[in-house]
Protein backbone atom coordinates (compact mmCIF):
# COMPACT_ATOMS: atom_id res chain seq x y z
CA UNK A 1 0.00 0.00 0.00
CA UNK A 2 1.45 3.33 -0.79
CA UNK A 3 1.48 5.51 2.47
CA UNK A 4 2.07 9.35 1.68
CA UNK A 5 2.95 11.86 4.57
CA UNK A 6 1.82 15.49 3.47
CA UNK A 7 3.92 17.74 5.72
CA UNK A 8 4.84 21.46 6.77
CA UNK A 9 7.05 19.99 9.72
CA UNK A 10 6.41 15.97 10.61
CA UNK A 11 5.94 15.54 14.32
CA UNK A 12 8.89 12.96 16.01
CA UNK A 13 5.60 10.79 16.95
CA UNK A 14 4.54 10.44 13.16
CA UNK A 15 7.41 9.72 12.14
CA UNK A 16 8.07 6.14 14.65
CA UNK A 17 4.61 5.62 13.96
CA UNK A 18 5.59 5.40 10.28
CA UNK A 19 8.65 3.58 10.60
CA UNK A 20 6.85 1.19 13.05
CA UNK A 21 3.79 0.34 11.01
CA UNK A 22 6.28 -2.31 8.08
CA UNK A 23 4.98 0.27 5.26
CA UNK A 24 6.89 2.27 3.25
CA UNK A 25 6.22 5.73 3.49
CA UNK A 26 6.88 9.13 1.38
CA UNK A 27 7.30 12.23 2.80
CA UNK A 28 5.24 15.17 0.28
CA UNK A 29 5.81 18.48 1.24
CA UNK A 30 2.77 20.60 1.06
CA UNK A 31 2.82 24.33 1.41
CA UNK A 32 0.51 27.61 1.32
CA UNK A 33 -2.69 27.09 1.40
CA UNK A 34 -3.32 25.28 -1.96
CA UNK A 35 -0.25 23.00 -1.75
CA UNK A 36 -2.30 20.07 0.26
CA UNK A 37 -4.82 20.35 -2.43
CA UNK A 38 -2.18 20.05 -5.30
CA UNK A 39 -0.90 16.86 -4.01
CA UNK A 40 -4.39 15.61 -3.18
CA UNK A 41 -5.25 16.31 -6.97
CA UNK A 42 -2.55 14.95 -8.50
CA UNK A 43 -2.97 11.32 -6.32
CA UNK A 44 -6.80 11.08 -7.38
CA UNK A 45 -5.48 11.73 -10.83
CA UNK A 46 -3.34 8.53 -10.65
CA UNK A 47 -6.08 6.56 -9.91
CA UNK A 48 -3.73 4.10 -7.45
CA UNK A 49 -4.52 3.15 -3.94
CA UNK A 50 -3.32 5.56 -1.06
CA UNK A 51 -2.81 6.19 2.37
CA UNK A 52 -2.85 9.91 3.75
CA UNK A 53 -1.06 9.98 7.64
CA UNK A 54 -0.73 13.77 8.29
CA UNK A 55 2.12 15.21 9.41
CA UNK A 56 0.70 15.21 13.04
CA UNK A 57 -1.45 12.68 13.05
CA UNK A 58 0.18 9.15 14.76
CA UNK A 59 -1.44 6.25 13.14
CA UNK A 60 -2.23 3.42 15.67
CA UNK A 61 -0.37 0.13 15.71
CA UNK A 62 -2.13 -2.13 12.90
CA UNK A 63 -3.89 0.83 11.51
CA UNK A 64 -2.95 0.88 8.23
CA UNK A 65 -2.76 -2.92 7.87
CA UNK A 66 -6.50 -2.48 9.04
CA UNK A 67 -6.96 -0.17 6.03
CA UNK A 68 -5.74 -2.67 3.59
CA UNK A 69 -7.39 -5.73 4.43
CA UNK A 70 -10.42 -3.82 4.48
CA UNK A 71 -13.05 -4.33 1.67
CA UNK A 72 -14.36 -1.06 1.32
CA UNK A 73 -12.95 1.35 -0.87
CA UNK A 74 -12.60 4.66 1.64
CA UNK A 75 -11.82 3.85 5.02
CA UNK A 76 -10.16 6.96 7.79
CA UNK A 77 -9.19 6.16 11.21
CA UNK A 78 -11.02 8.61 13.94
CA UNK A 79 -8.92 10.87 15.50
CA UNK A 80 -9.06 13.61 18.66
CA UNK A 81 -10.65 16.64 16.67
CA UNK A 82 -11.77 19.65 19.09
CA UNK A 83 -14.25 17.93 21.25
CA UNK A 84 -14.52 14.56 19.80
CA UNK A 85 -13.65 12.54 17.35
CA UNK A 86 -13.38 13.19 13.55
CA UNK A 87 -12.60 10.65 10.44
CA UNK A 88 -10.96 13.55 8.23
CA UNK A 89 -8.68 13.17 5.63
CA UNK A 90 -5.14 13.12 8.61
CA UNK A 91 -5.21 9.01 8.49
CA UNK A 92 -7.47 8.01 5.44
CA UNK A 93 -6.78 5.36 2.49
CA UNK A 94 -8.61 5.62 -0.95
CA UNK A 95 -8.92 3.00 -3.37
CA UNK A 96 -8.81 3.34 -7.10
CA UNK A 97 -12.36 2.05 -8.12
CA UNK A 98 -13.39 4.90 -5.92
CA UNK A 99 -11.03 7.55 -7.95
CA UNK A 100 -12.55 6.08 -11.24
CA UNK A 101 -15.82 6.43 -10.29
CA UNK A 102 -15.20 9.80 -9.25
CA UNK A 103 -12.37 11.25 -11.68
CA UNK A 104 -13.94 15.14 -10.85
CA UNK A 105 -13.93 15.04 -7.33
CA UNK A 106 -10.89 17.12 -6.95
CA UNK A 107 -11.92 19.62 -9.30
CA UNK A 108 -15.48 19.92 -7.95
CA UNK A 109 -13.50 20.46 -4.31
CA UNK A 110 -11.53 23.33 -6.06
CA UNK A 111 -14.43 25.55 -6.42
CA UNK A 112 -15.70 24.98 -2.77
CA UNK A 113 -15.08 27.83 0.24
CA UNK A 114 -16.60 29.69 3.03
CA UNK A 115 -16.25 32.69 4.89
CA UNK A 116 -12.88 31.74 6.27
CA UNK A 117 -11.27 29.77 3.86
CA UNK A 118 -10.65 30.40 0.25
CA UNK A 119 -11.13 27.18 -2.85
CA UNK A 120 -8.31 24.81 -2.32
CA UNK A 121 -7.33 25.98 1.05
CA UNK A 122 -5.70 22.67 3.21
CA UNK A 123 -8.25 23.12 6.35
CA UNK A 124 -11.25 22.03 4.26
CA UNK A 125 -10.41 19.47 2.05
CA UNK A 126 -11.62 16.65 4.48
CA UNK A 127 -14.88 18.86 4.54
CA UNK A 128 -15.37 19.13 1.09
CA UNK A 129 -14.14 15.73 -0.26
CA UNK A 130 -16.01 14.09 2.76
CA UNK A 131 -19.54 16.30 1.68
CA UNK A 132 -19.21 15.35 -2.21
CA UNK A 133 -18.49 11.65 -1.75
CA UNK A 134 -21.34 11.13 0.63
CA UNK A 135 -23.48 13.37 -1.54
CA UNK A 136 -23.00 10.90 -4.47
CA UNK A 137 -24.02 7.95 -2.54
CA UNK A 138 -20.67 6.70 -1.06
CA UNK A 139 -19.72 5.28 1.75
CA UNK A 140 -16.91 6.15 4.56
CA UNK A 141 -15.46 3.44 6.31
CA UNK A 142 -14.48 4.53 9.94
CA UNK A 143 -13.89 0.75 11.88
CA UNK A 144 -10.37 1.15 12.52
CA UNK A 145 -7.89 1.65 15.30
CA UNK A 146 -8.33 5.38 16.66
CA UNK A 147 -5.15 7.84 15.46
CA UNK A 148 -3.71 10.26 17.96
CA UNK A 149 -3.85 13.53 17.01
CA UNK A 150 -1.99 15.90 19.91
CA UNK A 151 -3.11 19.35 18.62
CA UNK A 152 -6.92 18.40 18.42
CA UNK A 153 -8.12 21.81 16.50
CA UNK A 154 -6.66 23.22 13.39
CA UNK A 155 -3.25 24.82 13.52
CA UNK A 156 -4.43 28.56 12.30
CA UNK A 157 -7.34 28.97 14.78
CA UNK A 158 -10.03 29.47 12.19
CA UNK A 159 -12.64 27.86 15.04
CA UNK A 160 -13.62 30.18 17.76
CA UNK A 161 -12.13 28.93 21.26
CA UNK A 162 -9.79 26.36 20.03
CA UNK A 163 -7.55 25.82 21.24
CA UNK A 164 -9.08 26.57 24.64
CA UNK A 165 -7.45 28.97 26.56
Amino acid sequence: MRVICPYTEIAPATREALDASGYPWAEAEVTGDTGYWMLLDRLWRQREDFAIVEHDIIPAPGGLASFEACEHEWCSARYPYLAGTYPGLGCTRFRAAIMARHPDLMDVVATMSNETHPPKSWCTLDAWMRAVLQQRGERQCTAHPEAGHPSRSPAHGCVPGYPPR
